[in-house]
């Protein structure tokens, strides 16, 4: 039996980034990290009336989307 070669996770040589491809990540980073913080905030002042593992799918053409 032949074992599965596992995909392995992509990697970021940083030494190979220019010094604006750093600045960027950096700035995208503080963005993610600031809004992770914003939300988790928003849910703490506004915590879900949803039941623990409940699931909302949305189709992709949805008009909730637009907004």
């Amino acid at each position: 039996m032949k074992s599965k070669k596992q995909k392995s996770e992509p990697t970021l040589d940083f030494e190979r980034l220019t010094n604006q491809e750093k600045k960027e990540l950096k700035e995208l980073a503080q963005i993610i990290y600031t809004e992770a913080i914003n939300v988790k905030l928003d849910y703490e002042h506004n915590p879900s009336d949803m039941p623990s593992g409940s699931i909302v799918q949305v189709h992709e053409d949805s008009s909730i989307l637009e907004e």
